[in-house]
């Protein structure tokens, strides 16, 4: 089930390719190496003026990561990494759970669920 919910964090929640002058997104790595050998260069934008919700590739390779995760950790940990790594800014006491309303099986189960199996 967790391959459901990592499928859909690594295929909706990726931030896309963005230079780092001009804050333009590409879809893909060949336009992004296009647009970086333009010449003349794109005009260096200093404030970020497209903010896109996301995670970094940075993170996504920390995510990916944890797929060899230490053994004994249990969900509530593994939940913990995970969300530490997507708002490293967010204060650790305040994670929020995971664990949804009315979603069947118990809180749990739920947590188990969005977790990475070892």
């Amino acid at each position: 089930m967790y391959s459901l919910h990592r499928a859909h964090l690594y295929k909706r929640h990726a931030l896309p390719l963005q230079c780092p002058r001009c804050w333009e997104p590409f879809r893909g790595e060949g336009f992004y190496r296009q647009h970086l050998q333009q010449d003349p260069p794109c005009v260096v934008e200093a404030v970020q003026r497209n903010m896109l919700d996301g995670f970094t590739k940075e993170q996504e390779e920390m995510l990916r990561s944890r797929r060899r995760v230490r053994p004994g950790t249990g969900p509530a940990d593994k939940w913990r990494e995970i969300y530490m790594i997507l708002f490293p800014d967010d204060n650790v006491d305040n994670i929020p759970s995971p664990c949804k309303p009315n979603l069947g099986g118990g809180g749990r189960e739920y947590v188990k669920r969005l977790t990475l199996e070892s």
